[in-house]
């Protein structure tokens, strides 16, 4: 079963698709597989790297919007009586988007990146999860903080993503690095999101685990500290970890 929404904006600007696949196989065992690809139409001032990582980032969100709607249907989740907002929030730390294919078309004069994304949910796993989460006041504000947060970079894409289809010379140079840096810290806030077993200030503390992390998960953890610091070397709340 197949759905497509498709929507047409200016050049320059990120242009959504959006199907999802339900795995007849998947199916059997709880699992879903769902499927976003997102869209960005490049203008004269887009590299195609920065064309992928725009597509990319709004396949994900797309995903993750597909992941919050499935979930709010589930009978386990509506056991915990958690909110849709609460459930937006969270979905980002509790399920992982996984890059599948890129594809560059030219249409007409325009050039256009398409990034496809898949994303497994086990509904078992997602309601151990929010059921961690409830019982952690520390990492559902982080969590939510992550997710306004991550609405906020969204906006800021946008508005930069508009100004660059006018923008010439060195003004539009200027609004190119502006918008890099911008991506750089949606990227790490989206690595900050994945570690919300650890919530900023408790240090090595994994407060929502019931048996202690192994070597693995320690290092895994702290792997992606740094790689959020290196992407956004400001960034408080990866210093608090």
């Amino acid at each position: 079963m197949n759905f497509r929404q498709s929507y047409t904006v200016p050049t320059g600007l990120a242009v959504l698709a959006i199907g999802i696949w339900l795995a007849p196989a998947a199916a059997a065992t709880g699992v879903r597989t769902l499927t976003a690809t997102g869209e960005y139409r490049m203008g004269d001032n887009d590299t195609k790297t920065d064309a992928k990582r725009l597509a990319l980032l709004d396949a994900k969100r797309l995903a993750l919007e597909q992941v919050g709607t499935y979930l709010e249907g589930v009978t386990e989740v509506k056991n915990l009586r958690v909110t849709k907002d609460e459930i937006r929030s969270y979905t980002a730390g509790i399920v992982e988007v996984v890059e599948q294919a890129t594809r560059t078309t030219l249409e007409g004069e325009t050039t256009v990146v398409r990034v496809d994304v898949t994303v497994k949910v086990d509904p078992a796993v997602v309601t151990r999860q929010l059921g961690e989460l409830r019982k952690n006041e520390l990492a559902k504000e982080e969590l939510t903080r992550a997710k306004a947060e991550a609405d906020l970079l969204r906006k800021e894409l946008e508005e930069k993503n508009k100004q660059l289809v006018v923008l010439k010379g060195g003004a539009a140079e200027t609004a190119v690095q502006q918008r890099q840096q911008v991506l750089a810290r949606a990227d790490a806030n989206e690595l900050l999101a994945k570690t919300w077993q650890v919530p900023a200030g408790t240090k090595d503390d994994l407060v929502t685990q019931v048996k202690a992390p192994s070597p693995e998960e320690r290092e895994k953890f702290r792997a992606t500290f740094q790689e959020a610091l290196r992407l956004d070397p400001d960034n408080p709340w990866a210093h608090l970890k």
